[in-house]
This record gives structure tokens, sequence and C-alpha cells, in this order.
């Protein structure tokens, strides 16, 4: 199944910058091609009104020519008001500033250039595009503005302002629906909804990494063994990936996570440690070669693979140079030493 979801600007805006005199549609909606046609959403119009929409292509199958023809990117004014027609229910009103805001945001983002298009090998999961039309003074077709894609295939603005303006008309969207399902009408304008975030599941295993946790703080010694690297080159401009062979060994010792320091010893290599916690594992941080420009992390993530005392980790070593960085990772494992070692 493949849905898209699409974000564009509805309304007659007026502004001092390039888009004087000039109309914006924006749009919320959700298209599904794979397994029959569907298409709904949320619509800002030129007055502020903010409107859902839903069309019904069983009933209507025709529709369905007339919507995604070749000019579904650049429609006219009339294609693009007769678009929103179908189920429209009005859910509230975009406050007077912020309409100000957007229109603001869309004339900066207008302009920018779009990321290369990267397809993503996924049919049956969404799409979500935000995107806006825009029509200047005199044309009656519409300027098309990326603002982001995301699904079957990604691909976003290279604008600093779109991420912000899409995460708004993504909320708006949400307080559009949720105003529709309430028994009484809201009657305060729609200024600044809380974002559209991934909803927080309950964690069914917090207490079992978090004993792991505590066992791994307690532990003074670690010995971590790490397989073949991948290396990567960062320069701004190139990415590479190559193997990198070395396997590593390393054996960490006189660790004290309440002074948060410890010390680590390779082959031809001893450095002191920082201990840090973040919401992967238990870090070890190599507080020497922080001093030479490289960043070399080791990650401990508390889980016990079989339920044995033998933890996963990754060790990251990111080395400044000149034309940019290189990037190392290695995966592996490590465990507690006895303490008489």
């Amino acid at each position: 199944m493949e849905t898209r979801w699409i974000i564009a600007c509805a309304g007659t805006l007026l502004w001092s910058g390039v888009l004087a005199n000039g109309e914006i549609y924006c749009e919320v909606s959700s298209t599904n091609f794979a397994w029959g046609p569907q298409y709904g959403g949320t619509v800002i119009a030129p007055n502020g009104t903010v409107a859902l929409f839903k069309y019904d292509f069983q009933e209507s199958p025709g529709d369905r020519d007339g919507l995604f023809g070749e000019n579904w990117l650049t429609p006219t004014r009339q294609e693009l008001v007769k678009r929103f027609k179908p189920g429209r229910r009005v859910a509230g009103n975009i406050c007077s500033d912020r309409r100000a805001w957007l229109r603001d945001q869309i004339d900066a983002v207008r302009t920018a250039g779009q990321s290369k298009v990267v397809d993503m090998q996924s049919r049956d999961g969404p799409t979500v595009s935000t995107r806006c039309f825009v029509f200047d003074t005199g044309p009656d077709r519409a300027a098309f503005v990326l603002l982001q894609d995301s699904g079957d295939t990604e691909s976003h603005s290279l604008s600093p302002s779109a991420p912000r303006l899409a995460n708004w008309l993504s909320a708006v969207s949400a307080e559009a629906r949720r105003r529709a399902e309430l028994p009484a009408k809201e009657h305060d304008c729609i200024d600044d909804p809380p974002p559209v975030t991934e909803p927080v599941y309950p964690d069914a295993f917090a207490q079992t990494r978090q004993r792991a946790m505590e066992d791994l703080k307690a532990a003074q010694q670690l010995h971590c063994q790490f397989a073949e690297g991948n290396s990567t080159g960062v320069d701004g401009e190139q990415r590479g990936n190559h193997a990198w062979p070395a396997r590593l060994s390393v054996v960490f010792t006189n660790l004290n996570s309440t002074a948060r320091s410890g010390r680590a010893e390779m082959f031809g290599d001893v450095h002191s440690v920082r201990i840090d916690t973040g919401a992967a594992g238990l870090m070890l941080i190599n507080a020497e070669a922080e001093k030479h420009n490289v960043s070399d992390v080791v990650t401990i993530v508390p889980y016990r693979i079989r339920g044995r005392d033998i933890y996963p980790a990754v060790k990251h070593e990111i080395r400044l140079h000149h034309e940019g960085a290189t990037a190392v990772r290695y995966t592996g494992q490590c465990s507690p030493l006895p303490k008489s070692l």
C-alpha cells in the first residue's frame, strides 16, 4: 500500500515580499495509489479557515483521472480550489499573526533548492509529502515548492526554514482533526499547536535494562573486543565506506562511575577515560584523544546477550583533519573481568 501525505497552503496572502498580491495554497493530505486510490486531508483557506476534505473514489471513480493528471503539481487556481471541495468540513481558523508568519516562511522557502530524490524501495508504507503551490501576480499556473517527501521516496527542501514550516503545517492538520471530533465547535483561533511527534510507548524492558546498567556501572574492569570496522570519509562533499580490517581488544580498569573516571589499555596504547551515560548505554570516552582532535567513544548497551554477562558494544572514532574527518565504527561486545585481574 502506498499512502501519500501532502502538505500545502491555501490562501490569498498579501505582503511586501516577492509574493506581493500573490496567492498561496497549503494542504496536508494523504493519498493512496496502491490498493485503490484514497485522497483526503486538511486545507488552510484564503481567509485562514482550516477545513477537512475527503474523496470517495468508489462512489466517484472518475475523480481520480481529474486529480492525478499531468498538471497535478502545477494546477490552475480553479483546479486547486476544486480539488478541496469533496467532503469539506470547517474545523477552525488560523490566527492573523500566524498567517503573517506563514507567508513570510513560504516567501523564504520557495527559492531554496531541493535535495537528491532517494528511492527507499518501499511500496507498501506511507509517503508523507509537504509542499506549497504559489501563484504570483498574473500567471494562472502554480509554482511548485517542495518542503518534504518521505516514504517510498525521500527528498526535502534545502531551506533552513523548511523543517519548522512543515512541522507547523502537520501540527495544524492534527489540531484540525482533533477539533473535528469534538461535540462542540472551538472558537479560539489556531496559532502554534503542539508539534506532531512519534508516539511514546511503554518500555516493557526498562527494569531489565536498568538492572543491567547498574551492573555495568558497578564493574571495575571490562574487556571489550571489536571486529572489523567501517571507515567513512566525511569532508562535506564525498562519502565513502571502506572496510577497516583491524580487530581491537580493549581492557578498561580502575573504573569508577561515581568519579566518572577510569583507564583503558590496548596493544600499543594506554589512556585515561571519562565515564558518562546516555540513552544507548554506558559511554567510555577516550580523554587523551580529545586533546588531539579525535573523538573516541565506546558505548556499551545494557543488554545481556543470552542472559550472560556479555554486552553489545560499539566503538566510534572520528578523526579530524585538514580536509574534514574520517569516521570509523567498530561493533563488538564487552564483559566484566574479575576484580583480581
